[in-house]
């Protein structure tokens, strides 16, 4: 697959694109978002490829990881270099073996941001089993004061 065609196309459609990485930082695929949605019929998110969207390679001694794409976009604009989402509906899907062996070896603590919902919190519970299988110190973030990632970010430095 070239990325750069599936960039360039998705950028006609009137998108914002974003890379996908891999765990080492290499370009695996691309994930473009509707800037102004006019058809309801159009997919607000197109993605080719998989990976993670994010930095595993922070200074920071832990890395967030969280559900949505606007997570991490609205974490690095409160300076927040250590958020990670990952491009698959299942986080399962993305943290393969592989990628738990690699995150493993980082040493960080590891917090899971997902949303504040059955759905988000079952995902946040089934990779945090997962994870801590690799050894991992993993914790999941849950309150009834934030719907996610966003919201929290938002009130912390809304005064």
């Amino acid at each position: 697959m070239n990325y750069k065609e599936e960039a360039l196309k998705m950028i006609e459609e009137g998108r914002v694109v974003f890379p996908l990485r891999d765990i080492d930082g290499n370009i695996t695929g691309v994930i473009g978002k509707l800037l102004f949605k006019k058809d309801p019929s159009v997919p607000t998110y197109v993605k080719r490829g998989k990976g993670f969207f994010g930095n595993f390679e922070t200074q920071r001694n832990e890395i967030i990881i969280t559900e949505n794409l606007i997570g991490v976009l609205t974490a690095q604009s409160y300076k927040f270099d250590n958020v990670v989402t990952f491009s698959s509906i299942k986080p399962e899907d993305d943290f393969t073996d592989d990628v738990l062996k690699r995150i493993s070896k980082l040493n960080k603590r590891i917090i899971l941001f997902f949303d504040n919902d059955k759905l988000g919190q079952r995902n946040a519970k089934a990779l945090r089993n997962k994870m801590e299988e690799y050894g991992m110190d993993v914790d999941c973030y849950l309150s009834e004061d934030t719907a996610d990632l966003i919201d929290f970010l938002d009130n912390r430095n809304a005064g």
